[in-house]
């Protein structure tokens, strides 16, 4: 028996092998096809007035600030160097806990994101091409969707690498669907289970929340179509059986990113994005319209390639005329439609509150967290998304010889007639370039029409198109070199715009100088520094997930900004905020272009004493911060009393004595502090859920200080403080990731164990 078994599947390996081959050359096709796009998108020097901000301005610091921390062997929870400190893990873009963060651990920032981005691009495809084939399509058209895929979601996406972090592996989600949508496997539930906790953690929600707007409508689908096609009765069972793994896997799956997960969502309630943005906050950056972002789809100039559709959108002649192939060859599928009404929708609410769908938008808006992102352009990737299935199911037609087609004549006749109007519509715009493209797809597929019937041709064909949409792409991406810039920009320095450069070593000296005060430095780049300049203590925020205390500061300070001030908080501008926020060296620029640097006298100490307070609401302590008309020397304000019984704050006002730091951490801080009388101690560092304070190793409740900052009551004595970071979010985030994480690994390994006894107790 055991002999008999071996036999067969040893001749099912035999006969299965040739297509598992070709099929594996696709992966690896497509896989290097997106390596390579992505190494021409970042080939050559930067062009002249390109100025990457989001790269040099947040990712790439904060990679460098949470990779040093992790290589230390610490969690990175608290970030002291920007807002007056703010959560760092909780920041989810900055995906502390994404495995792909250890590379630049490994290798630092600069070659840890290279690499990593080029991984993701690669590896994206390839997902791309897995999950083509696992919805029925050849080797050719898997190829070409992991190609699509790579070029139209990824590459562009680099200039954010928590986008392609996120969207690499939307793929997966699909391969997961379609493998469970048939029948209840552990292959199918683990996958959807692992790729809905790297998507989780990849840490652009926007683009998570937008995949499963996708993958859901996608999956009931692929259940209807299922149930249906074993029959309504018999069918009901297992649909119902794979409905519930698919909800347990995606559980499952947002369970072991929890440790990440739950934070952010912690910081989120805290955070202006816990309610619906404005429209001119949702749309602070004006995206094409869908005029000129169809004009561009078919133009193939060289142009960037970003997702939210900008400048980019660029797909190929041939991607979109095999899309519409695929629509018609495959009109009678469910899956078809839902693919042509997604992509339709997508594009529609991707004009936010400023195109014809406002009022579908504003009502999508509505749903929790939705109204909280902003760039509605980046629900374009459903749009591109839609387009490679459809395209991959064109060149599938396109691959038999248009065989289903052959017996429907019409539908042919529609699909060159389809074809005939995104060429006419190419030559109307007249893009250069665009011709050639257009009657060498004409080509092949008339070419593919009349040579259907001889095998060696129409794989030859197949190599053909995948080349012509490979060299279109190729063409029509402009090369930047974007990832180069940060080492030739920043390495050993850090820069103001007009160029002027300060290096670290005189940084190093100014931290030493500066002690516990805060430095700030305005007119540079990147705005949160590098190297030594990321270690400098300051109130500069460029931070989408800031907490709400802050940016309602900010908006105070200058009501018309719609990003908050970033790294704009010059003393000229702010004075009474420098002054308490502790900020005692301001770095600028002189007319000469020189850098300069002045001390501020009137800088609060990071740590003092006062004996006075006033109670006073949030909003009013921000106006006396804008205004200057509060003495911060002689009292603090608060938003509610101490629970001292009989303490009353002397007459005559007290100047701030300051306090001794004797150790300052990131999430830890040890204070010594004497007082005759009762007082508060006011730590300029950020108010926030999870900090716990001890006075001689007993818990004391922290109050909200001047709107923004720490106080504590203080008896008469000397006193030892300390202010330790331990939110309750991380704590329970790692004990649910662990749970999850084990459950995961149970039923990835016991799953076949079981099977396998049931199939021995069966044969018995």
């Amino acid at each position: 028996m055991a002999d008999r078994s071996l036999r067969a599947r040893a001749q099912q390996w035999l006969l299965t092998m040739p297509n598992s081959l070709v099929f594996c050359c696709a992966v690896l096709v497509s896989g290097l096809a997106g390596a390579v796009l992505f190494a021409r998108f970042h080939s050559g020097p930067a062009e002249g007035q390109v100025y990457f901000s989001d790269m040099l301005d947040y990712y790439y610091p904060m990679t460098e600030r949470v990779s040093g921390r992790l290589a230390a062997g610490q969690w990175p929870l608290w970030n002291p160097s920007i807002c007056a400190g703010m959560p760092l893990l909780a920041t989810m873009q900055v995906g502390a806990l994404y495995p792909g963060i250890w590379l630049s651990v490994w290798l630092g920032p600069q070659l840890g994101m290279y690499w990593l981005l080029a991984i993701e691009c690669a590896l994206g495809a390839a997902l791309a091409c897995w999950a083509c084939r696992a919805g029925g399509r050849g080797p050719g058209a898997c190829a070409l969707g992991g190609l699509i895929f790579a070029f139209s979601c990824l590459v562009g996406g680099s200039w954010y690498p928590s986008t392609t972090a996120t969207l690499c592996w939307m793929p997966g989600l699909i391969v997961g669907i379609e493998k469970l949508s048939r029948r209840a496997c552990p292959g199918g539930w683990s996958l959807l289970a692992l790729f809905t906790a790297l998507q989780c953690l990849g840490g652009f929600p926007q683009y998570l929340a937008y995949s499963f707007w996708f993958a859901g409508p996608y999956a009931a689908v692929r259940l209807g179509s299922e149930w249906f096609r074993t029959g309504l009765r018999e069918g009901l069972r297992p649909t119902l059986v794979c409905s519930a793994l698919m909800l347990s896997a995606v559980v499952v799956g947002v369970g072991i990113s929890a440790a990440q997960l739950l934070p952010g969502l912690e910081l989120v309630s805290q955070s202006a994005r816990l309610d619906a943005l404005s429209p001119d906050e949702v749309g602070y950056i004006k995206a094409t319209s869908l005029g000129q972002f169809f004009k561009n789809a078919l133009n193939p100039r060289p142009k960037l390639i970003i997702p939210e559709g900008f400048e980019g959108g660029y797909l190929g002649i041939a991607t979109l005329a095999l899309a519409a192939l695929g629509a018609v060859a495959r009109w009678r599928r469910p899956e078809t439609w839902l693919l042509i009404v997604a992509g339709v929708v997508s594009l529609i609410l991707s004009g936010g509150y400023n195109a014809g769908g406002r009022e579908l938008y504003q009502a999508i808006s509505t749903i929790p967290f939705i109204g909280s992102f902003r760039t509605p352009a980046r629900l374009r990737f459903v749009w591109f998304l839609c387009v490679l299935l459809l395209a991959s199911d064109g060149f599938a037609a396109f691959a038999d010889g248009y065989r289903r087609l052959r017996e429907q004549h019409f539908t042919a006749v529609f699909a060159f007639a389809a074809a005939s109007a995104v060429l006419i519509a190419v030559i109307a715009w007249n893009a250069e370039g665009a011709l050639e493209r257009a009657a060498a797809c004409t080509l092949l597929l008339a070419a593919a029409w009349r040579l259907a019937s001889r095998r060696g041709a129409r794989a030859a064909l197949q190599v053909a198109m995948l080349a012509l949409v490979f060299t279109d792409l190729w063409l029509a991406i402009k090369p930047h070199g974007m990832l180069p810039l940060p080492d030739q920009l920043i390495s050993g320095a850090y820069q103001l715009k007009s160029g002027h450069r300060i290096d670290d070593a005189s940084l190093a000296e100014l931290r030493r100088v500066a002690e516990n005060y805060r430095v700030e430095l305005t007119g540079f780049i990147p705005h949160l520094g590098v190297g030594a300049a990321n270690r400098l203590h300051k109130i500069a925020c460029l931070e989408p997930l800031m907490p709400a205390a802050w940016q309602g500061l900010m908006h105070t300070l200058k009501p018309n900004a719609v990003k908050g001030l970033g790294g704009r908080l010059g003393r000229n501008r702010f004075p009474t905020l420098h002054e308490v926020a502790s900020v005692r060296f301001s770095i600028g620029q002189r007319q000469g272009r020189e850098t300069r640097t002045d001390t501020n006298p009137d800088a609060l100490p990071r740590a003092y004493v006062v004996e006075q307070f006033e109670i006073v609401d949030q909003q009013t302590a921000f106006e006396r911060i804008r205004d200057g008309d509060f003495d911060f020397w002689s009292a603090v304000m608060l938003e509610r009393a101490p629970e001292v019984p009989g303490w009353r704050t002397p007459l005559s006002p007290v100047r701030a004595r300051p306090a001794t730091i004797e150790n300052y951490q990131d999430e830890f801080v040890e204070i010594r502090a004497a007082t005759r009388e009762h007082a508060l101690l006011v730590l300029t560092d950020g108010f926030f859920p999870g900090w716990v304070a001890r006075i001689d190793d007993e818990p004391t409740k922290i109050l909200r200080a001047n709107g923004v900052f720490r106080a504590i009551h203080l008896a008469p004595g000397d006193h030892r403080i300390t202010f330790s970071y331990e939110p309750r979010s991380f704590a329970w985030g790692l004990r649910i990731s662990a749970v999850s994480f084990a459950l995961w690994g149970g039923v990835w390994l016991g799953w076949p164990a079981i099977n396998r006894r049931r199939t021995q107790a069966a044969a018995a």
